[in-house]
């Protein structure tokens, strides 16, 4: 099972690799402002109008999504995750390059 955490923070380190060094920092601030409780709830992450909050609001719904699909397939297609996440998060493909990146980025992290 995939940890929201982990999975934001992996998210966080590729995103600050290729559109923002300060990134990981921003999330780690998210991450520590939730608290480490661990829980799954995505309660106290704000607006989600700060690209740090989205990323860890993304990690937490991906986790689910991600332990939704893997009942029914040993491996979810990224694909599929990508696409619910999306919906879920309300963000439609090429309507923001920071959120497209974000998306894809935690898509890529909850599968590995």
């Amino acid at each position: 099972m995939a940890e929201p955490r982990d999975v934001a923070r992996r998210a966080a380190l590729r995103l600050g690799a290729e559109m923002d060094p300060s990134f990981p920092n921003r999330v780690e601030r998210v991450l520590a402002r939730n608290g480490d409780s661990g829980t799954s709830g995505t309660d106290g992450l704000g607006d989600g109008h700060d690209l740090g909050t989205f990323l860890v609001t993304a990690a937490h719904m991906a986790c689910g999504i991600h332990d939704a699909l893997i009942t029914r397939t040993d491996r979810p297609a990224r694909i599929f995750v990508e696409q619910r996440l999306r919906r879920e998060m309300g963000i439609d493909e090429g309507m923001s390059p920071d959120h497209d990146s974000i998306i894809d980025a935690v898509a890529d992290a909850v599968l590995h």
